[in-house]
């Protein structure tokens, strides 16, 4: 056949023929020549890794889990014989499931001008498509398993003397399945040549050249950068891989032929082989020690588009524009922002994934996640933001910032990072809001802000007297002397120039400008009026109000053209009691079940009573219409809570100016007392009639006129029972026990009266006198059994004060069981026993419980308002709990009310750890107590030498000290502690700058920009504030 033409020409064909049989690995001629050299280096082991171009020839499958472009080039002389071997592949990742591949195999040989005269070439083009699993209900069951199919052309020519003495091609298939195990393990299967692949010679003569075979095999990631896998076909193949931090790959690999006749070391073939990777680029090296030829080098190069396993597909951050008044509510959700993550290596892979927000960052927003092997998932993040940026003097100021996303994770002891810019956010301004976002209003009612409680507080503690004589503590009575003191503080009403709420309450969409209340009240030197729109006196009233735990609500007026809030307050006046209070159901709101009491916010100066009736008028008037809305502002401020401000010093108002204000209104409130009370008795000229309104007033809680009533009664009819009664009842209530049994013993001399003599047994435990008092109650419980429970109740709330001084004499023993058990019972006998709620906090911090110690101390402070003490206990549970910015605001605001409690921040200071007393510096930096900030600052270095915030806040209190030099050398060395820490650099630069050393403060600075571009233009503020 071939070599039939002449000897010579026989010989070379012969030749020709023995070296086709060479280049398909000595015999094994039925089976696919490997390729890639990573592959090669790994003996072979390959069908369950497919990670690279080559999986194209090894397994189509594992392109779909590819998930990046990559083109791959290698070449190799096999054995040394001339045989030279091209490979080029490409794979191209269509979408996160779907991906196409194509790759070209050349062999040629090439002895024309050797003698021989020969000169052959096999090729091989192959298009691969894979496809991983995205079927959801098949997920349990299949997970990300993948399915390949290859189809390939290929062609062998052969020429001598330049004559054809063979030309062939066909058509072949392969398939593949890649499949991920428990435990990090991967399958891999392939049938390679299915069915057998077969070309047609010119001739026409088809031949069959590669037999059908399959091919197994499983890989395993058992540590970080180390691979190892197995594969059968018909070698048995062994390989691992090792990566030295990322960058340098050690491999080695072994297959030994399964049918092969040989000895075991003659069927054995070895392998080694080295990659570098760097970037995109990656350039491999691989030996083959063959156990009868020579052995052969490979080497390749490959470059890989978005080479990281990770990747950010998507990313949006949710809240656009983002409201920096917002910022505590926004740190409470857990989806502030999406972003679309990508993993497509075959194991789980921990990343870090960051946001950073110009303006109003100083550091990126991180949280660690785990994801999937090759999985693409939508992950929703929460936020932190920089408390301190928000009180920056240009965070009034709207601004367009871009957001960055990155992801940060470790690959093969490398650590990668890849980031993505999104779209630009808007972020608006410290005093903006939007009235289209419903209840936003509430993030500027500030009752916990130092101004507010300050205000709030004191003036409910100068007024005392009158609250407790004229309105028994009645919200209305502090809502009144609020009112009317802000008054004094000639807070004018002026729509505001840009967005006045008159008009954009039609247009929602336009943002307004909201001044809080501290900034309100802190008027700037020389400034003798406060100027507010409806909507800044609004949140001012209401702040006072809720500090003072009287709920309100904002009314949203939405009269066209003509738009305007105001607010309402909860009066506390039980509905079925409204006409003891109140002359008609025009002077009241009734919402939610309650009764509230609307206040035209914009008419300080004016009285109160003025404020009541033109609110409730505006109220009656558009609410018929649906023009008005009421908006709970309790509920909105558990949603919306508002931001931690500067402390503002706010002076209370001359007492003499508010009380002429005031006056007013007490003659007012009169005036409606006895119209109510008057108008329930039928004369005053009879007993009866009198007696009805003393009832009257007494029911309305203003026991001096009921008793005059009374008397009045008693003076036209001195048997009168009922008005003797009464008299009792009162004499009860302010203590004078003997003039109250009096009355009560008169009246039963008239009327034999069950009650009266409940009444009796009452005064007698109210003063002490037990005994008599179970004497009248056993009397009482004999005529009438229906009073035996009210004698149970009575009895347990008469022995409160007797298991509280109990307790007391336990705790001043340190006898701490036996104290809680009595002011358990204290509180038991009377929930309503402040000292005693107070005193078991104090049990429980002491036991170390302060998560249950600041319960009893809320409970207490809230019973006993004006109380400081119980607060300071409030202060102090938020500390020992580790909620160190709520106890340093409640802390100062006691000290805002009674500055001598000032300083009790030491007694912290015998935990004796660095942290704490870095806490009581930083308290006491914010009191501007620089001393004391200082003596606090050195114990935390005295506890820990190497605490970097210590030496940055010394630097600090230096600095406000006008010690620079001393100051920069603290900064200095909280900088050698903290090298990234950009605010201490900055620190320092302003330092220079106070110096007058501008060159080197602008050195430092633009270091600091090099190293955090968010700090661009910090300096220049500082300059201008200058």
């Amino acid at each position: 056949m071939i070599c039939g033409v002449s000897k010579i020409h026989g010989m070379r064909a012969c030749l020709l023929v023995l070296m086709l049989a060479v280049s398909m690995d000595a015999g094994a001629a039925s089976r696919q020549t490997d390729v890639g050299v990573r592959a090669i280096g790994m003996g072979g082991a390959f069908s369950a890794i497919g990670s690279d171009a080559t999986a194209i020839r090894w397994n189509p499958a594992a392109i779909a889990a590819l998930q990046r472009q990559e083109i791959d080039g290698a070449y190799a002389d096999r054995f040394g014989l001339g045989l030279g071997e091209s490979y080029l592949a490409y794979v191209l990742p269509v979408t996160e499931r779907h991906a196409v591949g194509l790759d070209w195999f050349h062999r040629g040989f090439d002895d024309v001008t050797g003698g021989l005269g020969l000169q052959s070439s096999q090729n091989m083009l192959s298009l691969a498509y894979g496809y991983r699993n995205g079927i959801a209900p098949l997920q349990p069951l299949l997970g990300n398993a993948s399915i390949g199919i290859a189809a390939k052309w290929l062609s062998q020519d052969a020429e001598l003397d330049g004559r054809s003495v063979m030309s062939a091609s066909g058509l072949g298939f392969d398939v593949g399945l890649l499949y991920p195990l428990p435990h990090g393990l991967r399958f891999g299967f392939a049938i390679q040549d299915v069915g057998g692949t077969s070309v047609e010679h010119n001739s026409g003569l088809n031949e069959t050249i590669y037999d059908s075979r399959w091919r197994a095999g499983l890989a395993w990631k058992p540590v970080d950068g180390l691979t190892v896998a197995t594969d059968v076909d018909d070698h048995l193949r062994f390989g691992a891989e090792y990566w030295v931090q990322g960058l340098l790959a050690l491999r080695a690999g072994l297959r030994s032929e399964l049918d092969s006749p040989d000895s075991g070391a003659d069927a054995m073939t070895t392998s080694f082989g080295l990659g570098v990777k760097y970037r995109f680029a990656q350039i491999d090296y691989a030996y083959e020690h063959h156990p009868v030829l020579d052995a052969t080098h490979y080497t390749s190069l490959s470059l890989a588009y978005n080479p990281r396993v990770i990747t950010i597909k998507d990313a949006t951050v949710r809240p656009n524009p983002v409201f920096r008044s917002l910022y505590p509510h926004y740190q409470e959700q857990n989806e502030f922002f999406d972003v679309v993550l990508t993993n497509s290596a075959p194991q789980p892979i921990e990343v870090t994934v960051g946001l950073f927000l110009p303006r109003v960052m100083s550091v990126p927003h991180t949280e660690s996640i785990v994801l999937p092997p090759q999985s693409s998932e939508k992950y929703a993040f929460s936020v932190t933001f920089d408390g301190d940026l928000f009180n920056q003097p240009d965070a009034y100021y709207d601004h367009f910032v871009t957001p960055v996303i990155s992801v940060t994770y470790t690959r093969d002891r490398r650590d990668q990072r890849v980031e993505k810019q999104l779209e630009r956010v808007y972020i608006a301004g410290k005093g903006k809001l939007s009235w289209n976002v419903e209840g936003m209003a509430a993030a500027f009612v500030t009752p916990s802000d130092l101004a507010v409680a300050g205000l709030a507080r004191g003036l409910v503690q100068r007024y005392d007297d009158v609250l407790s004589s004229k309105f028994n503590h009645s919200n209305i009575g502090k809502a009144a002397i609020l009112f009317d003191a802000l008054g004094m503080y000639r807070l004018s009403y002026q729509a505001d120039q840009k967005t006045p709420f008159a008009s954009i309450s039609d247009d929602k969409t336009i943002f307004d400008t909201v001044q809080y209340p501290s900034e309100l009240l802190a008027k700037a030197e020389g400034v003798d009026v406060k100027i507010g729109d409806c909507d800044d006196l609004t949140v001012l009233y209401a702040s006072l109000l809720e500090n003072l735990s009287i709920d309100t609500a904002f009314l949203e007026a939405n009269d066209p053209g003509a738009g305007h809030i105001y607010l309402m307050f909860d009066s506390r006046v039980p509905l079925d009691r409204a006409e003891d209070y109140f002359v008609t159901p025009a002077e009241y709101v009734e919402w939610k079940g309650r009764i509230w009491i609307p206040v035209e916010t914009t008419m300080y100066g004016f009285t109160f009573a003025d404020a009541w009736r033109q609110g409730v008028n505006e109220y009656k008037r558009l609410k018929p219409r649906g023009l008005i809305d009421e908006v709970d502002v309790q509920q909105w401020m558990q949603m919306y809570k508002a931001p931690v401000l500067p402390a503002q010093d706010v002076v209370l108002p001359a007492q003499d100016k508010v009380d002429s204000l005031l006056a007013r209104d007490l003659e007012f409130f009169d005036r409606r007392t006895d119209e109510i009370a008057l108008g329930s008795a039928a004369s005053l000229d009879t007993p009866d009639g009198a007696y009805d309104a003393g009832v009257a007033y007494l029911r309305a809680d203003h026991p001096e006129k009921a008793a005059a009533m009374f008397e009045r009664t008693l003076g036209m009819r001195p048997d009168h029972a009922d008005a003797l009664n009464a008299q009792g009842v009162i004499a009860t209530r302010r203590g004078d026990y003997d003039e109250a049994l009096e009355f009560y013993r008169r009246s039963l001399v008239v009327d034999e009266n069950t009650g009266v003599r409940m009444n009796i047994a009452l005064t007698y435990y109210l003063n002490g006198e037990r005994e008599r008092a179970d004497a009248y109650f056993d009397e009482v419980v004999s005529l009438d059994e229906s009073y035996g429970e009210l004698f149970d109740f009575l009895a347990s709330v008469g022995d409160a004060e007797q298991y509280y001084e109990i307790g007391v004499s336990y705790l001043r023993q340190l006898r701490l069981e036996q104290a809680l058990e009595q002011f358990d019972l204290a509180i038991s006998a009377d929930g309503a026993f402040a000292d005693a709620q107070n005193a078991r906090g104090v049990v429980l911090a002491r036991q170390g419980r302060a998560d249950e110690a600041l319960p009893a101390f809320e409970n207490a402070a809230q019973l006993q308002p004006d109380q400081l003490g119980f607060r300071l206990n409030v202060a102090l549970a938020h500390h020992l709990m580790g909620n160190y910015e709520s106890a340093d605001v409640l802390y100062r605001q006691v000290v805002s009310q009674d500055d001598s409690y000032a300083g009790l921040y030491d007694f912290l200071a015998a935990t004796e750890t660095a942290e704490e007393s870095y806490r009581i510096a930083t308290g006491y930096m914010q009191q501007q107590l620089w001393d004391k900030a200082m003596e606090r600052l050195d114990d935390a270095l005295g506890a820990d030498p190497q605490m970097a915030t210590a030496y940055n806040a010394r630097g600090v209190v230096l600095t406000h000290l006008g010690d620079y030099d001393e100051a920069f050398l603290n900064f200095e060395r909280a900088e050698e502690l903290a090298p990234t820490d950009a605010g201490i650099r900055l620190n320092m630069a302003i330092v220079r700058h106070l110096q007058g050393r501008r060159h080197e403060a602008n050195v430092i600075y633009r270091q600091l920009v090099d190293m955090e571009p968010s700090y661009e233009g910090y300096l220049d503020i500082f300059e201008e504030n200058e």
